[in-house]
């Protein structure tokens, strides 16, 4: 499932169901929604994480050499890329640190910029740094109002890597039980979730349960495709525009949209690999 929150602070993942709220990875005006919640806290910096909150970064050409495909297509975007250090443990806030590789395209209409669009197409273990270009394509003209910025999540591609010695790739097999409590949904959020009936990662049941618990939210259903990545990935015209226009101007539809798959809203671009 996707999901898009505030287009002011938007933080997307767009190779699921799609889900934008109010604080994404991107900046916007607040959704129309109106939810009553007891006033926030002004944010405070926990103690010893401000060098790392306040670092600057140094961003330079995504292209690591001759054969580096996709530092070559950042770069035809005008992408550059930085590393930004974190804490290896941050109960350790101390110790040990590493890198976290992102990748950004910059707001080209400054007059109209929004916010900044973090990308978060999931995984685990997905890589995301060279998903600006696609991402900022498929927002048509609300891509030039964004910073959009990819990245690698912590020990995936061009991060600090981690080597446990496991027999596979994929350390889920190797998981421990979860150690946290599960988490519980509170407070509304208005937020734009896409899904597909016949996702076969993010199930649709889920995104309706989720829906259910955010009743200001709004709920993108691609009808009838068996498809995990929709925005920007499957070629529903439907589904895309109705992101972009949350994108472009931070409201909310104002009921939930049904996106057919067969049709004049379909779309006829050919699936992006991986969904």
């Amino acid at each position: 499932m996707g999901l898009v929150n505030n287009p002011r602070t938007v933080t997307a993942t767009l190779a699921a169901a799609f889900v934008l709220a109010a604080g994404i990875p991107a900046s916007a005006s607040a959704p129309p929604a109106a939810v009553s919640h007891p006033p926030a806290a002004a944010p405070t910096t926990a103690a010893g994480l401000d060098r790392y909150e306040h670092q600057s970064l140094a961003w330079k050409s995504c292209v690591l050499g001759p054969d580096d495909d996709t530092g070559q297509e950042l770069e035809k975007a005008g992408a550059r890329c930085a590393d930004v250090i974190v804490p290896l443990d941050y109960a350790d806030h101390g110790g040990r640190t590493i890198t976290v590789a992102v990748s950004r395209i910059k707001a080209t209409d400054t007059a109209h910029r929004i916010g900044s669009l973090l990308l978060n197409t999931g995984g685990p273990g997905g890589q995301d740094i060279g998903d600006p270009p696609w991402v900022h394509d498929a927002m048509k003209d609300a891509g030039g109002r964004y910073d959009i910025v990819g990245m690698d999540p912590r020990f995936v591609g061009r991060s600090t890597p981690l080597d446990c010695g496991w027999p596979t790739g994929s350390p889920c097999a190797f998981w421990d039980r979860p150690r946290e409590r599960p988490t519980v949904v509170r407070h509304d959020l208005p937020a734009l979730m896409v899904n597909a009936t016949g996702d076969p990662r993010t199930p649709y049941a889920g995104a309706t349960a989720m829906h259910r618990a955010w009743p200001s939210s709004r709920l993108v259903t691609v009808d009838g495709a068996d498809r995990h990545g929709i925005y920007g990935a499957y070629g529903n015209t439907c589904a895309d525009n109705t992101v972009n226009v949350y994108l472009r101007t931070g409201r909310l539809p104002a009921a939930d949209v049904t996106c057919p798959t067969t049709g004049p809203t379909a779309g006829t671009r050919p699936p992006r690999a991986g969904g």
